[in-house]
Parts: C-alpha cells; sequence; structure tokens
C-alpha cells in the first residue's frame, strides 16, 4: 500500500503570520529586560496590529460575514492592551499612535468615540505636562 501525502504550501498571509509573530516574541523578550524602553513597546503594540490585520485580511476572503465578528473581537483584544499600556505609558507617542490605531478601526468607528478619545488624551498629557514642569521647578502659563 503506498500512502500519498500532499503537502500544500502555507499562504502568503500564512508566512507573513508566523514572521510577524516570531516578530512579537522577540520584542516581549526584549520587554523583558528593558520593561521601561518605550520604543521596544511600540514596536510591539506595531507587530500585535500587524498580526491582526493579517489574520483579518485572510479570514475575509471566506466569509466576510464571519470575518467581521472575529475582527470586532480582536479589535476590542488590541483595544483592552492598548488600554492597559495607556495606564502606566502616556508618553505622546504612544497616544499619538493609539489614536491612530482607533481611527482606522471602521468596524467599531464612532466620531463620538474619537472626539472622547482625543479629550482624554489632551487631559492626560496636559497632566503629565504639569507633573513634568512640578518636578522641574517651573511653572505653567494657561
Amino acid at each position: 500500500m503506498v500512502v500519498t501525502m500532499m503537502l500544500t504550501k502555507p499562504s502568503l498571509s500564512q508566512v507573513r503570520a508566523a514572521i510577524i509573530e516570531k516578530k512579537m516574541a522577540i520584542y516581549l523578550k526584549a520587554l523583558e529586560h528593558n520593561p521601561d524602553n518605550i520604543e521596544l513597546l511600540l514596536g510591539y503594540l506595531h507587530e500585535c496590529q500587524q498580526l491582526w490585520e493579517c489574520v483579518s485580511l485572510s479570514r475575509s476572503r471566506f466569509s466576510p460575514c464571519h470575518s467581521l465578528t472575529l475582527d470586532i473581537g480582536r479589535a476590542d483584544k488590541m483595544i483592552q492592551v492598548w488600554e492597559q499600556v495607556l495606564q502606566t505609558k502616556r508618553q505622546p507617542e504612544v497616544w499619538e499612535l493609539y489614536l491612530a490605531f482607533r481611527k482606522q478601526l471602521f468596524a467599531s468607528f464612532s466620531v463620538a468615540d474619537i472626539v472622547a478619545l482625543y479629550s482624554k488624551a489632551m487631559v492626560d498629557l496636559q497632566h503629565r505636562k504639569d507633573a513634568l514642569a512640578r518636578v522641574a521647578g517651573t511653572t505653567t502659563i494657561a
């Protein structure tokens, strides 16, 4: 008896997802050694977004209705990750990338939500600026 195995070639999106996952693992390992490094954190979050987009695009070819549900679930998970990051890392660069990420989520996009996020970012950044000014011993002029 002869058994034939058909080897299937991985799709481009599967290869891309595997590369992104490897990059994410490298970022996580680097973050273990340098937890306060904002560049590493932003790189990791960027790769998370890339993976989300890659998976979303590959699934949408097969079943658009089903993938929409998956995309919203993944988007919610990414939003949770970003919000956890924003609790401790409040640099302008983090806010900038988070706002850009939120604006690209068309499935859950709402002008009112984006306006509220910009307002929250402005208040948060003003508090950060005031705190830095107090530490530096200078006063801010409104």
